[in-house]
């Protein structure tokens, strides 16, 4: 068997989406509150790259980074839920849309790691939201909040 040798650091990347726009899926949704006290929807995406899909957690809220909140909503048709001013985390499950996913290089001692950098709403310019009914490679999970982790971002 021949195989090309790899570094620890080639190994970690492969796992990973380059800088782009992908189609998402919402597969979980709950309220969080921020360590400042923020409230917020975490949400856990599948990420559906060329090759694998990937989780990539986010948060959205009304308090901070507000135009993530307006884009979100906007490129997975909760529009309407966006303009009544307010939004559930089970009006998010099953959403799906176009997200622009960018590289985080490692800091502090963490890997790095696929990140949401902002929601895509010019749909026409990517074409329809196409999501694999199946996947062939198992959905890489990448560092985020852990379960029972209630403390978010540090917004």
């Amino acid at each position: 068997m021949n195989f090309k040798p790899k570094t620890e650091k080639e190994l970690a990347m492969a796992q990973l989406l380059p800088d782009g726009a992908y189609p998402y899926e919402v597969i979980e949704a709950s309220e969080g509150v921020s360590k400042k006290g923020n409230s917020m929807v975490k949400l856990k995406l599948n990420v559906f790259g060329r090759d694998f899909s990937t989780h990539i957690y986010d948060y959205v809220s009304g308090s901070f980074m507000e135009h993530r909140l307006r884009h979100f909503c906007y490129s997975c048709g909760l529009e309407k839920v966006y303009g009544a001013g307010a939004i559930e985390p089970r009006q998010c499950v099953g959403r799906q849309g176009y997200a622009h996913v960018v590289l985080e290089e490692k800091n502090d001692g963490f890997p790095a790691k696929n990140v949401i950098y902002d929601y895509v709403i010019e749909e026409a310019s990517l074409g329809p939201v196409t999501v694999p009914e199946t996947s062939t490679i198992p959905p890489v999970i990448l560092d985020g909040p852990k379960p029972g982790d209630d403390e978010g971002p540090n917004f």
